[in-house]
């Protein structure tokens, strides 16, 4: 039952929330501790989504990288499988498809850098609709 979340998965899953619904002055948007709850348990009441909560993978949440000239990301989080790295960006809207299109390919190219014995994958969280894009699926 996903009411039955542990802590450390909320608390986790609100911080990325709550920083993908960070606006700027023009269209601020203020979530209670309440809505940001009922909105991670939606979230989490599907499969794919909740999949990238699994315990049995390794997984970084906010992990800074750095590309051979010395430019620093920072993901959302990347989650380390056995075969595959997938790289899950959380956005409140997906509105600036050039912009996604360009952090997407930036997080693989340095990701295939440092994992290179890995496929490496993005997935974008659409928090407002509640789905889970495929990066090549949501950039059409």
């Amino acid at each position: 039952d996903n009411r039955d979340l542990n802590y450390e998965k909320l608390e986790a899953g609100s911080h990325q929330i709550s920083e993908a619904h960070e606006y700027d002055s023009n269209n601020t948007k203020i979530l209670s501790v309440q809505e940001i709850k009922e909105k991670l348990l939606s979230l989490l009441s599907d499969k794919d989504i909740a999949s990238l909560f699994d315990e049995r993978n390794i997984v970084f949440n906010e992990k800074e990288y750095v590309d051979k000239f010395g430019n620093t990301i920072r993901t959302d989080k990347v989650i380390i499988k056995q075969k595959e790295v997938c790289v899950v960006d959380f956005k409140s809207s997906i509105y600036d498809k050039e912009y996604i299109n360009n952090q997407m390919k930036k997080y693989i190219e340095i990701l295939k850098d440092i994992y290179a014995d890995k496929e490496v994958t993005c997935c974008i969280v659409d928090i407002e609709n509640e789905k889970l894009h495929d990066f090549n699926t949501c950039i059409e």
